[in-house]
């Protein structure tokens, strides 16, 4: 008797939605019925949403794997784009398994074994092989031509619009959500304004109980993708990336994936359509935001096992990368050939490995001189006045035009329920989702008002330069590792470690003639 398996593959999640792969196993369940085959359950081999652009699917495995063991006799396929769209991989899939005794029998487009037939079949897949590829071509460039020309072409749901799709008379176009807008100005002011981390952002949203785009909670790594949008700005861009093959992947991660192309690549700017949109955030704004993202990106903590004063401010001066610690010295990475050519890189020649220990003691000297010197204070007390301590007072007036806000719709509620114009279930759920939010405006106006107490101090002392350089050097004497860290993220723009030499390279001007530059050691 012969045993049969049976395959199905859909390649997209539209298409698994819309019961694809069951109207195929209940084709094939009927053909192979209707011809007396003897299969059970078990033998019934699905790839859910897999490219057939790729052999590793995990269905696809086992059934191999079976036909190696000889368990079957023959394969019912729908037709040959299901077992593989490619094909040179329809052709390695068919010997592979007509060599083990096998054959793959397709219900839609059945063919035999004859020199013709077979022939029929390459025709077919090279057909449908290039008829793919140029309606791929044709829809890619299409597509391009509309949005060279400003159009917004499969437009997806952006936080603070509302996407409308085109019409016979409109194009597809943004328009602003108010309420979702409102959150947008305030993520960038809490981020430019009051110097909130990305976390504290998204704690402070979960604690007004503000929706997030897909209702869940919000996290630090949203708010960085909403605050490098320049859609907010008026202008956004389509085209940004494009998918990839990756070019590692890990052992431990999983064998399977549903696409060969999992990783995105950005285009180059040239690339990139821009397109019209309403503007929410100023073009300042926006930008502050961006070299504050830059800046936190650069310094941002590593996993490493100790804390180094210059982690994300130490650079090669010969390649411009950053320099990384080993065996408690910093050197550049890209002089090592097989580092380099990992990551496509020219080798450096410089190869400098200075101890951690000694040059950040250096370092923390000269700025430690710097800002002991009243003379040289002077001239950068107006850049730290406002990095010494970061105010939060800013807040203050947003939560309060908040909180005024939710009482006069609490108001406006009551209101409609006297007038009779909602039931009493409407007002109860109306009412009580205001209250939740008006009380977390109050609490968390009350802990802004405790921070702002020790802000106005702070504010008053550094109105003269006396009291503003009295504090500074205060807090230099006995300074702990986290207190010189933040003195030289402010202070300090980077440092360049040269073959011959090392350079300083300051923040702030240190002379009247605005030089930033100034040489730490001769190597």
């Amino acid at each position: 008797m012969t045993k049969v398996a049976l395959y199905a593959r859909v390649s997209t999640q539209l298409q698994e939605k819309e019961d694809t792969v069951r109207s195929q196993v209940d084709e094939l369940k009927k053909y192979a019925k209707e011809h007396n085959f003897n299969y059970t359950e078990k033998d019934i081999y699905i790839d859910d949403g897999y490219s057939g652009g790729s052999l590793i699917r995990p269905a696809l495995d086992k059934l191999r794997d079976a036909v190696t063991e000889g368990e079957f006799n023959r394969i019912l396929v729908f037709d040959p784009d299901r077992l593989a769209r490619n094909y040179v991989y329809q052709m390695v899939l068919l010997e592979e398994i007509n060599s083990n005794g096998c054959t793959v029998e397709f219900i839609r487009n059945p063919i035999g074994s004859t020199p013709d037939e077979q022939l029929l079949l390459q025709m077919q897949g090279m057909i449908a092989e290039y008829e793919r590829t140029k309606i791929h071509e044709r829809t890619r460039r299409g597509k391009q031509h509309r949005m060279r020309n400003g159009e917004i072409v499969n437009g997806r749901k952006i936080f603070g619009y509302n996407y409308i799709k085109k019409t016979s008379s409109l194009p597809a176009h943004y328009n602003i959500l108010e309420d979702e807008a409102a959150t947008v100005k305030s993520i960038f002011n809490w981020y430019v304004e009051d110097k909130l981390k990305l976390r504290e952002i998204a704690l402070r949203l979960n604690e007004l109980h503000v929706k997030s785009p897909r209702g869940g909670t919000w996290k630090g790594p949203n708010i960085s993708s909403y605050l490098r949008n320049s859609i907010y700005t008026g202008t956004g861009y389509a085209n940004i990336c494009k998918a990839v093959e990756p070019k590692r992947r890990g052992a431990l991660q999983d064998k399977y994936y549903k696409y060969s192309k999992t990783c995105r690549e950005k285009r180059s700017k040239e690339e990139w359509f821009a397109f019209d949109s309403p503007r929410i955030i100023s073009d300042e704004i926006f930008e502050l935001a961006r070299q504050q993202l830059e800046k936190n990106r650069q310094l941002a903590a590593r996993r490493t096992k100790n804390d180094y004063l210059l982690r994300g401010i130490i650079k090669c001066g010969e390649c411009g990368y950053n320099m990384y610690v080993q065996k408690g010295k910093y050197q550049c990475r890209y002089c090592k050939p097989s580092y380099a050519k990992e990551y496509d890189r020219e080798v450096c020649d410089n190869r400098q490995r200075i101890s951690t220990e000694e040059l950040d003691d250096q370092i923390w000297k000269e700025v430690f001189k710097l800002l002991k010197n009243k003379e040289r204070l002077k001239l950068i007390h107006k850049q730290l006045k406002q990095k010494v301590s970061p105010m939060v007072t800013g807040s203050v007036g947003s939560l309060e035009k908040k909180k005024k806000k939710l009482i006069q719709q609490i108001n406006r509620i009551n209101e409609l329920y006297v007038q009779g114009d909602i039931d009493k279930k409407d007002h109860k759920q109306k009412y009580s989702s205001r209250k939740e939010e008006l009380d977390a405006v109050q609490k968390q106006l009350i802990s802004v008002d405790c921070e702002t107490l020790k802000e106005n101090e702070i504010e008053n002392m550094l109105t003269s330069f006396n009291k503003f350089a009295e504090t500074i050097q205060q807090k230099l004497d006995g300074a702990d590792f986290t207190t010189k860290r933040y003195a030289v993220e402010e202070i300090v723009k980077s440092i360049e470690v040269k073959k011959n030499e090392i350079i300083l390279n300051y923040a702030v001007p240190l002379r009247r003639k605005k030089g930033t530059q100034c040489m730490v050691t001769q190597l």
